[in-house]
């Protein structure tokens, strides 16, 4: 089955949760916050840290049905799922 069609047919039954993070925002650039998103494009997840921990033992786990970084634009995450 093409990728599209295999697309619509999942489209059809349910309905999908598709994340995208954004980048810092200058303000938090100039504020040395950290990082708190690790984004896995290729498994569907993203982990979650706490900020105020040294080690990232504590993390978050959460997988969603699609998974885009800061770098994807609009325009190619709406061409891959619509």
């Amino acid at each position: 089955m093409e990728k599209k069609s295999k697309n619509q047919a999942i489209r059809n039954e349910c309905v999908q949760v598709i994340v995208r993070c954004r980048p810092q925002s200058n303000k938090e650039i100039a504020g040395a916050y950290k990082q708190v998103v690790e984004v896995y494009p290729n498994r569907g997840a993203i982990e979650i840290f706490n900020p105020n921990e040294t080690t990232r033992e504590n993390k978050k786990l959460f997988t969603y049905d699609a998974v885009y970084n800061s770098e994807a634009t609009q325009q190619a995450i709406y061409d891959e799922v619509v």
